[in-house]
């Protein structure tokens, strides 16, 4: 016979799965982003007990200014943030057409928490395209 809490836990997981990954990122990591976008690729490092991996996800905005205007965005070409980037995207064995664009113009923001889990986000304003590229820890 199935629990009540078995249920419980079973709901909870499809519907936060149903959810847009913008709410996850706002759940996870306190960062708001508009939920206007077309998500064009996602990979992650799997299922974990603890929620930890590699997470990686393309959205196309349509209106580059929902974006823009959503965080305090750091301008300029970053080799270190793009080296981290890389390690993580090199993990997940992503193919080149879906790996970002360094030698485009982006902004990026960057969020670390205690545990040393980390959140880059990279946004190429003239192909209107955010990377959201996670390692949590």
């Amino acid at each position: 016979m199935i629990s009540f809490s078995t249920v419980l836990v079973v709901a909870s997981v499809f519907k936060t799965l149903n959810k847009p990954y913008t709410e996850i990122i706002y759940m996870n990591w306190s960062i708001k982003l508009p939920s206007t976008y077309k998500e064009v690729y996602s990979k992650d490092s799997g299922p974990s007990f603890h929620g930890d991996g590699e997470r990686y996800h393309i959205f196309d905005y349509k209106n580059s200014d929902d974006i823009e205007l959503s965080l305090k965005w750091n301008d300029g070409n970053n080799a270190s943030i793009e080296s981290a980037i890389n390690h993580v995207l090199n993990s997940l064995t992503i193919p080149n057409e879906y790996m970002p664009d360094f030698k485009s113009k982006y902004i990026y923001y960057l969020k670390k928490k205690e545990d040393s889990s980390v959140i880059y986000l990279v946004f190429v304003p003239d192909a209107k395209r955010l990377y959201v590229i996670e390692n949590i820890i």
